[in-house]
């Protein structure tokens, strides 16, 4: 029977060749029974056997220590020292306030003169115990209270590595500690605290092996056109040579564009950058009325001449394909760039906005009502007028300047203006702030552009996932008939997706509420008039004509 023992033998060498050293010494019965002279003879082979052995004395008797001096001699360690963390006082200068805003740190150190002591012996060719104080002159920690010594917290590079693949799904360091203390079986085994995780992954942010930020990102984006042959990048630079505006899209988003790039909505949101560029989406809906991005930019500033760059290199990038309407919300250095570059397409102001500024001038829920009723119902442009100034004369109006900067604008916020342009049943930049809230939840304005770009990527790469995902449904399932025109619904169930399917289905219900009021008339071209209204409401009336046999390219969008 072999009564070997296993254990750390005097010389701090491994009994058991086949274990690690961090097993060796947490084998140690009870640190606390060890004697200043059982520890004076210990050798150790290496500086690190030495620390790793007071590492885990320390531990033991919960207290934390740090490095002090070293005597070095051509190459080779000769001396080394380590200390309690509570050794020496705080200077006197340090207690001198001068009228310091801020309030001194609190103390730490009490000149504790516990301390472990290692000298290279050339003839053992080992490191011998030249000092060992064990005794304390302060009150050790409890158990307990292991997390919090500095000296015992860690960040391991597998936790670091944990961390990052978390976030790069958009969970917070927050999250992914709580993970990590969940998977450790608690904060005292976790091996450090949450602003370790931080500070370890602020430092890792810090530290790029590119000679700049703008240049790390332009990195990135060289590396995704050798990926994607169709992948567009445009940036400038300012007088100083530094990264003003950068514009890109990827081939997919070109696709995109070119399928429902009719209707274009863009905006900039703030708060997701350290330099705080103003981020930019050029928002669209796709034939599930999902959200579809088809480019993105950072910007310098928001003045006309960036605004005016921004949408020339976004048509450059397009191949010069016009949209037919754009969603603003009524910024003016977009107004103007728009009507530089896109004079053609037709520029909508966003009612969600105009909401909260009629809200702000005109206060009188009355006033509201009316003004909302003038913005959002369907009706003629001679019904509007007539609309709004009966509101103008009921409310005494005439001078409110608010009112009449807005009766100049109406063609641009009015649906009465909008019946023959197609506006793929929007109204408001709201699918552009949802958007960026989307993107948001992956980045933030501590982040460098390097971070931003491939965040911002990995975020587009669900987006489209989502996409796919309605594609399958779509494919895989029918929509069970519900109206009393069941041929004219299963028509379009089967031409259109689901969620479009959806909007002409409520369309198809309102035809129950419709009176056919005169019709039809008969002209020379063949085509037919017929004036309809709603259902016991004369005098909201509608010219519906029908051209037989002839496609019209663009429909008067009813829906709105």
């Amino acid at each position: 029977m072999d009564n070997t023992t296993k254990g750390c033998n005097k010389e701090g060498t491994r009994a058991d060749e086949t274990r690690t050293d961090d097993e060796v010494f947490n084998d140690v019965p009870d640190y606390r029974r060890l004697k200043a002279e059982d520890v004076k003879a210990m050798t150790f082979k290496t500086v690190e056997d030495a620390e790793r052995f007071y590492s885990a004395y320390s531990l033991a008797l919960v207290f934390g220590f740090r490095k002090d001096t070293k005597g070095e001699a051509e190459g080779t360690i000769r001396r080394r020292q380590w200390l309690c963390n509570k050794q020496g006082t705080r200077a006197k200068k340090w207690f001198v306030l001068d009228g310091r805003g801020r309030t001194p740190r609190k103390i730490t150190r009490v000149n504790c003169k516990a301390k472990f002591r290692v000298n290279y012996n050339e003839l053992v060719e080992a490191y011998m115990v030249k000092a060992f104080v064990p005794e304390h002159s302060h009150e050790l920690a409890t158990g307990n209270q292991t997390a919090f010594i500095h000296s015992h917290r860690n960040v391991g590079k597998s936790d670091l590595a944990r961390a990052n693949t978390m976030s790069k799904v958009s969970i917070r360091p927050c999250h992914a500690y709580e993970y990590m203390v969940e998977q450790a079986g608690g904060y005292k085994t976790v091996g450090f605290t949450e602003k370790d995780l931080y500070n370890k992954l602020d430092q890792q942010r810090r530290t790029t092996s590119f000679e700049s930020d703008s240049e790390g990102a332009l990195a990135y984006m060289n590396a995704l056109a050798a990926q994607d042959p169709y992948f567009y990048c445009r940036f400038n630079v300012d007088i100083e040579d530094r990264l003003a505006n950068m514009f890109w899209r990827d081939g997919h988003a070109f696709v995109d564009f070119m399928c429902y790039g009719d209707v274009l909505i863009f905006d900039s949101t703030y708060k997701t950058n350290v330099y705080k560029k103003p981020l930019v989406l050029f928002v669209g809906s796709n034939n599930h009325r999902g959200s579809i991005l088809f480019g993105a930019a950072l910007l310098v500033d928001e003045t006309v001449e960036t605004y005016t760059w921004l949408l020339r290199s976004f048509l450059d990038a397009m191949n010069g394909k016009m949209p037919i309407a754009v969603l603003t919300d009524g910024d003016e250095a977009m107004r103007s760039a728009i009507e530089d570059v896109m004079p053609q397409a037709k520029h909508r102001l966003c009612a969600w906005h105009l909401s909260r500024n009629s809200n702000t001038n005109l206060k009188c829920d009355e006033k509201l009502k009316a003004f909302n009723r003038c913005m959002r119902k369907f009706q003629t442009v001679e019904q509007f007028e007539v609309m709004w100034h009966d509101m103008v004369e009921k409310f005494d109006l005439h001078n409110s300047f608010w009112i009449n900067m807005m009766y100049e604008k109406r063609d641009k916020w009015a649906q009465a203006f909008f019946r023959n342009h197609f506006m793929a049943g929007m109204r408001s930049t709201q699918r552009c702030e949802g958007m960026n809230r989307f993107m948001k939840d992956s980045i933030g304005s501590g982040m460098k552009l390097v971070e931003v770009v491939p965040r911002m990527d990995r975020a587009l790469m669900r987006l489209r996932n989502n996409q796919v995902r309605d594609d399958f449904n779509t494919m895989n399932s029918t929509p069970v008939l519900e109206t009393h025109l069941k041929d004219l619904e299963n028509h379009a169930a089967s031409i259109y997706t689901y969620d479009v399917f959806k909007w002409v289905r409520k369309e198809i219900r309102k035809e129950s509420q419709a009176t056919l009021r005169q019709g039809p008339e008969y002209f020379e071209d063949w085509h037919r008039v017929y004036t309809m209204s709603a259902y016991k409401r004369p005098d909201f009336e509608h010219k519906v004509v029908y051209y037989h046999g002839k496609n019209t390219e663009s429909a008067a969008d009813p829906i709105m």
